[in-house]
């Protein structure tokens, strides 16, 4: 009776470990994913741990700040450009634009602020204990690296120009830049396979799909699964950046102005957030957040961001400071 009570209470807590970190669209499990698998793919500026929220304040800087759910007790924790933030156990990783874009950590409360990587990095996605993250190995050129989430035990994962990534539980998944596809490779890296002849950017992987910003085709919303079956169109719009969660497609349109919409996962539903010309899209709780820039030069993209945000039904729009 002990054994099988024993092996019964092993069996639950493997279905909740599991049940995590599945390229999950939901709220992060801080535990097991540093981030929404959607603002992974989307610069990463905002993140959501329990009661609150922690943002890259483009008004100031875009340092680090943190604000209760409720508004209240609004608090600075750095002074460094950051972006593409994960927390895992009370840590936040950001890459720190001042120090060549390398890997940065800094406590919850704003203390024990540490370097972890020489390397100028970008995109980081963090999947229990590991940082998988691009590496440049030029001026343009991403690999894609993991390292320990102490900043020890750095690995190369592929020697190819990545052009996106996403991560679920078992399983890398990027894009290729010169000859197109994407892939899947293991944590460990092995077990390389092409999944699509695509060029795609865009990826965000969630139960087993990864949908995509299909270049190939013209730039509109496709998804596929991830072994490589069931590739399909969802939405024939030119499509800017996407980020899915929770059942819904976040995006923006070029025919548009680049404003936001939304529509389910299987493509129906289809509805008008904002009439902003927006991009960079973060999910936290009910909310969404996105930079907005009415730039006519490129040069001025980075310096003339402002960062806004919206309920998900569409009302509440706000700035954000």
């Amino acid at each position: 009776m002990k054994t099988k009570l024993t092996a019964l209470l092993l069996a639950v807590a493997l279905i909740f470990a599991l049940a995590g970190c599945a390229g999950e669209p939901t709220e992060q499990h801080v535990s097991v994913r540093g981030n929404t698998v959607g603002n992974n793919a989307n610069e990463a500026f905002v993140v959501l741990d329990d009661d609150w929220i922690y943002y890259v304040n483009v008004a100031e800087g875009r340092n680090i700040y943190k604000i209760k759910t409720d508004g209240t007790e609004k608090l600075k924790l750095n002074d460094d450009t950051s972006h593409s933030l994960n927390i895992l156990d009370d840590w936040i990783y950001y890459i720190n634009r001042d120090d060549a874009s390398s890997i940065y950590r800094i406590r919850t409360n704003g203390s024990g602020r540490e370097k972890i990587s020489e390397e100028r990095s970008a995109s980081v996605n963090i999947v229990s204990d590991w940082i998988y993250y691009f590496e440049f190995s030029d001026e343009y050129a991403l690999n894609i690296f993991r390292m320990h989430k102490n900043g020890t035990r750095r690995e190369k994962m592929t020697s190819n120009d990545s052009g996106s990534l996403t991560i679920s539980c078992e399983w890398i998944v990027y894009s290729i830049n010169e000859i197109g596809g994407i892939y899947r490779i293991r944590h460990d890296g092995t077990e390389k396979e092409k999944i699509s002849d695509d060029v795609a950017y865009s990826l965000n992987i969630v139960d087993d799909w990864i949908y995509f910003r299909n270049y190939s085709e013209g730039d509109t919303l496709y998804k596929v699964m991830i072994d490589g079956t069931e590739r399909q169109p969802i939405l024939d719009d030119y499509v800017r950046t996407l980020n899915v969660f929770n059942d819904w497609i976040y995006f923006t349109v070029g025919e548009d102005e680049w404003h936001l919409y939304k529509m389910r996962t299987d493509g129906t539903d289809k509805q008008q957030l904002n009439s902003d010309k927006s991009y960079f899209i973060n999910v936290a709780g009910d909310w969404i957040y996105y930079m907005i820039n009415e730039y006519e030069n490129p040069i001025d993209m980075f310096e003339k961001d402002e960062l806004y945000r919206i309920r998900t039904d569409g009302t509440g729009r706000e700035k954000v400071n």
